[in-house]
């Protein structure tokens, strides 16, 4: 499963999010502002800034920031 890691008030967290939702692809949402551990995931990811999508394992891929480009190859990888 998809993880996108945000914050509350991020414009680009919440476009990314709505990106999602319109392709249809289930995502989970790791809040770093809720909770430190989330923060610390995205430390270890390499990134210092929101929103991180990290696509599931058997895809090992993650990036920073919205990227629609990179999105729309999750609808194709889940198969939709």
């Amino acid at each position: 499963m998809v993880k996108v890691y945000t914050k509350t008030q991020c414009p680009s967290c919440l476009q990314t999010k709505k990106f999602l939702d319109a392709m249809g692809v289930e995502y989970e949402v790791k809040n770093i502002e809720e909770d430190d551990s989330n923060f610390q995931e995205v430390l270890d990811l390499g990134y210092q800034s929101v929103p991180v999508v990290v696509t599931g394992p058997e895809w090992n891929d993650s990036w920073s920031g919205h990227q629609p480009s990179k999105l729309l190859g999750l609808k194709f990888k889940e198969g939709k």
